[in-house]
């Protein structure tokens, strides 16, 4: 995986300044086992990527190789609580702290497979190449104790990980700017349950883990795509309270009927190492016609930047309505302006309004930018809604 010449000047100064030095204090050895996880990203079937090397540091500057060979990996299919063992079974053998990052090095291709694969982004309608950085080090909190065992995840985000840039990178590809979050065993918490359409679970529905913040606002914590059963798991949460939300369409695996957006009923106050289950969506009944909404952002986002949009809704929950996100999707890029088209959007006799949110993100600045929440009316299947058009 490997950006144009611009980004491999970034990646080299990355590498220069992450690697080398000793630490003077040998401490005692410990063991890690550390397992590899992931959100699911919107609209891919997959996400095929190429981990070369995965390293840990206690200090930022020594590094020690976690021993995992080089390995083809679909990052969809780790998720609803399934893992990659990055270490060596049983575990690897190491000095004993704190380990504050992890290191990926992505490699382009899989050598030892047969043909050789390279690195692509499965959509509903055609394969695409991914490009990125070199490395990626990811912040950590995991701690190996003297003479003991640690088990340990590091779960990757899709949060703004992946743009289609069909034509800045010359073939059509998509830009992967990945972030996540290392942690150990038993610190965390897994929201689990079925999405149904009476006793049916339904299949390919983004079901979204999303905090509030004081002024009933959502953040997505967790993302994960149901199973042919329904089932989803929503893990590697910290603690806090959760809010379940999911939206059924017709472009989601298996589920052809028509839904509007549901909450789960009570928040879930999560504590670590807790598994909530039958935490379930039930959308028997819930019809609707479709509308869709287009979105132009300009300027078009740089190579180095990812730009998202999420589409808001207030849902009653209990007393009153908060602003949960019920679609959260990339935009395309071209040339000179970022695109996207929300499809399946539920549209009632009277009108529907939803808050539109547009975050843009910088890899070099780690900065993000949101336009102020802008009312998109979404009218009755079949009418014109105007097209949004929004700048930074």
């Amino acid at each position: 995986m490997r950006f144009p010449p611009a980004m491999a000047v970034i990646s080299s100064l990355g590498l220069i300044l992450g690697c080398g030095g000793t630490s003077q204090d040998t401490p005692a050895p410990g063991t890690l086992s550390l397992s590899l996880g992931s959100d699911s990203f919107p609209g891919c079937s997959k996400v095929v990527v190429i981990v070369g090397k995965v390293e840990a540091s206690r200090d930022g500057t020594s590094w020690v190789d976690l021993g995992m060979p080089i390995t083809t990996v679909d990052l969809m299919a780790l998720q609803n609580g399934a893992a990659m063992p990055v270490t060596p079974q049983g575990g690897l053998s190491l000095p004993s702290g704190t380990y504050g990052s992890i290191r990926i090095t992505w490699a382009s291709v899989n050598l030892a497979s047969v043909p050789p694969v390279p690195e692509v982004v499965d959509t509903a309608a055609a394969t695409w190449s991914l490009v990125g950085p070199a490395t990626t080090v990811l912040p950590a909190q995991v701690q190996v104790p003297a003479n003991g065992a640690a088990t340990a995840q590091l779960m990757l985000s899709s949060a703004q990980a992946l743009q289609k840039r069909p034509a800045l990178l010359g073939p059509p590809a998509f830009s992967f700017l990945p972030s996540g979050f290392a942690y150990n065993g038993g610190s965390r918490a897994s929201i689990q349950g079925r999405i149904t359409d009476g006793a049916a679970g339904l299949e390919g529905v983004e079901v979204l883990a999303e905090t509030l913040d004081k002024n009933g606002l959502a953040s997505i914590q967790r993302r994960a795509v149901t199973r042919a059963d329904g089932y989803y798991n929503l893990d590697g949460l910290g603690a806090g309270t959760y809010f379940v939300v999911a939206q059924p369409h017709p472009s989601a695996g298996t589920a052809t009927g028509t839904y509007l957006a549901k909450v789960f009923p009570s928040p879930v106050a999560a504590v670590a190492n807790v598994s909530y289950i039958n935490k379930d969506l039930d959308f028997f009944g819930q019809g609707s016609t479709f509308a869709s909404l287009d979105l132009t952002v300009t300027p078009a986002s740089a190579l180095t930047d990812s730009t998202w949009a999420e589409l808001r809704l207030g849902l009653t929950l209990g007393v009153g309505s908060q602003n949960f996100i019920v679609r959260s999707q990339p935009l395309d890029t071209t040339a000179t302006k970022d695109l996207l088209t929300f499809s399946y959007l539920p549209a009632t006799s009277q009108g529907q309004a939803y808050p539109l949110i547009v975050k843009r993100s910088s890899s070099t600045g780690n900065s993000v930018k949101s336009t102020s929440p802008a009312t998109v009316p979404i009218l009755t299947a079949g009418s014109a809604t105007p097209p949004q058009v929004l700048s930074f």
